[in-house]
């Protein structure tokens, strides 16, 4: 398999457009993730409320993994049982 051809058939789930998001206009468009930061964008918008539930599941992990705060396992100031 040629490296063109592979390019074409990965999906990066950062930056291609692959969420609907509904915007304040009405309109729904597919969009990166980085798209929930644009203030016209007001919702998800999929098709079904357990892939919306999902989609929403996945962009809060994405959140916790990108978090800098340096807090990993850490809540309140207690070591949660999962960072050990």
């Amino acid at each position: 398999m040629g490296a063109s051809l592979l390019k074409e058939l990965l999906m990066n789930l950062l930056t291609d457009p692959w969420l609907p998001f509904k915007r304040r206009d009405g309109r729904q468009e597919y969009r990166p993730v980085t798209a929930m930061v644009d203030p016209d964008v007001i919702d998800l918008a999929l098709p079904r409320s357990d892939f919306q539930g999902a989609a929403y599941q996945f962009l809060i992990g994405l959140l916790q993994t990108t978090d800098g705060t340096g807090r990993h396992g850490r809540v309140g100031g207690v070591v949660s049982s999962t960072a050990l």
